[in-house]
């Protein structure tokens, strides 16, 4: 990873969050037919077991929904939920190591970074009002 310290992502606390607020993950793989990239979801520190994790996993999802799923809402619920989760396969994965990175133009003038955060707000082109928000965070108050 190239060295640009003005991005640098050291608090762990943040790196938690950040994974909270987007929980997926890209494995690349290396195989025989050449490069796999698989997308999963991700769970932090659950040290509960099979549909535990699962139904922690989809609540996540859910939460956001006006008419939510659960994984056990009722009885039938539950035992589809069991049936089902005989199907999914976890694993816990140990960090041993992090490098993050922040990119969030911390590099750049004021104005410039006014104009992204108008522009990601409310602009025609780009418009991401969560990303505009983040910016907000780790600028301060900019506008």
């Amino acid at each position: 990873m190239r060295n640009n310290p003005s991005f640098a992502l050291n608090d762990d606390e943040e790196i938690r969050r950040l994974i909270r607020e987007n929980p997926w993950v890209t494995l690349i793989n290396h195989t025989s037919q050449g490069l796999v990239a698989s997308h999963y979801p991700v769970v932090l520190d659950d040290s509960a077991d099979g549909i535990a994790v699962l139904g922690h996993l989809v609540d996540h999802f859910e939460d956001r929904m006006p008419e939510s799923c659960r994984m056990a809402a009722t009885l039938e619920d539950a035992q589809y939920a069991t049936r089902i989760s005989a199907g999914t396969v976890g694993f816990r994965l140990t960090a041993t190591r992090i490098t993050a990175k922040s990119n969030l133009s911390q590099n750049k003038p004021a104005e410039t970074v006014e104009r992204i955060i108008r522009e990601l707000q409310s602009g025609e082109n780009y418009s991401n009002p969560d990303l505009a928000e983040e910016m907000r965070r780790v600028h301060g108050s900019v506008m």
